[in-house]
């Protein structure tokens, strides 16, 4: 049968019980985690029973409004009971609103999902917080690459990076002793043609590469970009095919 996945919206009156409510289901690994959002609110309520100055406690219905929180998250289904469970103790609402949202998730949320559930059924101490945080930055949209580790090898992200430099020292290092470069047709073997290559391109156009995209396949990772110049014409998509070998660039070939 196939495991189902849960959005999860828990209710919360302010950010620091959200944030509380998620670090003890975190702590039971019963949620991945996520953000609490906060933001201008009304409910109708009825404060009969509720815990207010008695000249509120009327039995009628009210309009209540307020800054109020959710905090949203990802669970799975042999998982639900026990985190209304824990929610509930966690918060201190008089009601703690908990919705669970059918999902399917693509297969990297899925398998981080799995991973976060993995070993809960045996002892561990509770998670530790780490001292580090986001450090988010505008980039353009040429330096992605270069950022983005795990979308594209090292030596790769490091060459896209210092093509757009124009920095041949730093391209040429990341080439094989060996290594074939195949440009318009023609190959060039070992470190002094691939310089010669590299020196008479730059001087020539000083390509810049906007990649559209990257597939790696294996050793083999093709990036897809359209390639401007210094001469100011449209751009060219142009595919480039590289082969890597450890840290080393072993083969590009550009068509």
């Amino acid at each position: 049968m196939k495991t189902q996945y849960y959005q999860v919206l828990i209710s919360a009156e302010t950010t620091a019980q959200g944030l509380r409510i998620l670090d003890s289901l975190m702590a039971k690994q019963l949620i991945l985690g996520g953000p609490v959002f906060n933001g201008p609110s009304k409910f109708l309520w009825n404060f009969k029973a509720s815990s207010v100055p008695g000249e509120m406690q009327k039995d009628e219905l009210r309009i209540d409004e307020h800054d109020y929180c959710y905090a949203i998250t990802f669970t799975r289904e042999d998982l639900k009971q026990q985190l209304i469970e824990e929610a509930e103790n966690t918060s201190v609402e008089q009601v703690c609103m908990i919705s669970f949202v059918p999902m399917e998730g693509n297969a990297s949320l899925i398998e981080l999902l799995e991973g976060t559930f993995a070993g809960r059924e045996k002892p561990h101490a509770p998670p530790k917080p780490v001292d580090a945080v986001a450090a988010l930055t505008f980039v353009q949209s040429k330096d992605i690459p270069s950022r983005t580790r795990k979308s594209v090898p090292e030596p790769v992200a490091t060459y896209l990076s210092a093509n757009n430099r124009h920095d041949i020292e730093a391209m040429l290092v990341l080439f094989a002793t060996d290594a074939v470069v195949k440009d318009e047709g023609q190959e060039r073997r070992g470190r002094v043609a691939i310089r010669e290559w590299m020196e008479e391109t730059t001087r020539r156009s000083q390509p810049v590469l906007e990649v559209a995209e990257i597939v790696n396949q294996g050793s083999s990772t093709v990036v897809t970009a359209s390639v401007s110049t210094k001469s100011g014409g449209a751009p060219v998509r142009l595919r480039f095919a590289f082969k890597v070998d450890g840290s080393q660039i072993a083969r590009l070939e550009i068509s």
